[in-house]
């Protein structure tokens, strides 16, 4: 038998891989609630802002299991953020800079980009921004319709739009369905 997608059937009989078969004993549970609260209140977020997309997927990324999770996860997140926006930031005015970086040298400095804010947060010691970090910088750095005059202001909408999406997921997770807010309040009242 053969290793790999195509040899599912061995992954099944080893217990690994994807588990591929209709489930309609499904029921939603709270997490798909919570999800489904954060998407709702990124929607509105962005009704008054006009920028839903990248708040939502913040916060869906932030909403974890516990609180606990999602505010580490807000943390690194924060870090990720500054960290790969800075860097972004900095590869819009390059790309300014440089002749012919939206035709050819995008594809060689923006690389460059990349190994430099990984370097960065191995050396801060936040491994677990890497990954945040380079999908800003990417972002930012490749995003070659930014006016001069409104890079800084695409900066700052895309780290506030991350932060804000972080701080609703954590939110979210604080006040529906926390045991830990629920033993909280017991203990406080004197009930155990």
């Amino acid at each position: 038998m053969r290793d790999g997608p195509a040899g599912c059937d061995t992954w099944k009989a080893r217990g690994r891989g994807p588990q591929l078969g209709l489930n309609f004993r499904y029921v939603p549970g709270k997490r798909t609630v919570k999800s489904a609260v954060v998407v709702m209140l990124c929607m509105l977020y962005g009704f008054f802002s006009g920028r839903a997309v990248v708040v939502t997927i913040s916060a869906l990324v932030c909403l974890r299991p516990t609180v606990d999770e999602s505010k580490q996860l807000l943390l690194t997140r924060t870090i990720a953020t500054l960290l790969g926006g800075l860097i972004g930031y900095g590869m819009l005015h390059l790309g300014r800079a440089v002749p012919g970086y939206e035709a050819f040298w995008f594809v060689l400095l923006v690389p460059l980009a990349v190994l430099l804010n990984i370097y960065i947060c191995n050396v801060l010691g936040v491994r677990d921004a890497i990954v945040l970090s380079c999908a800003v910088l990417v972002i930012l750095s490749t995003d070659f319709e930014v006016p001069v005059g409104r890079m800084l202001s695409v900066f700052l909408e895309r780290v506030l739009d991350t932060l804000v999406g972080a701080v609703i997921a954590t939110g979210v997770n604080h006040w529906l369905w926390n045991p830990g807010r629920a033993d909280a309040r017991r203990t406080r009242h004197g009930k155990r």
